[in-house]
């Protein structure tokens, strides 16, 4: 049962990680955080694999932080406790914060 449940949540990993990069990402705009399929990916959770390139969207990158510094893994998760504490108030975000 419990390994029916993993392979169920890697092939769901792996299915949001090709949203994220094929469909979400290439098609940013300023619209696409109240986006419900946006909402929906957030509520489950940003791949690690694409965690840096989605905050980089969802944030803005004003620092100009290189893609290699964003992918590394001290990045994704500093980077994503922070920007939840900081942005609740998003739409992205509000479920988690009221919850």
């Amino acid at each position: 049962m419990k390994q029916r449940v993993d392979a169920q949540r890697q092939a769901q990993i792996q299915a949001d990680i090709q949203t994220w990069t094929n469909q979400i990402v290439p098609a940013w705009s300023d619209k696409s955080l109240s986006s419900p399929i946006v909402i929906k990916l957030c509520a489950r959770g940003i791949p690690p694999k694409v965690r840096g390139d989605a905050w980089s969207k969802m944030i803005g990158n004003n620092l100009s932080i290189s893609k290699e510094v964003r992918r590394s893994e001290g990045w994704s998760v500093a980077t994503a406790k922070a920007t939840y504490r900081t942005f609740a108030q998003l739409t992205a975000f509000a479920h988690r914060s009221s919850g």
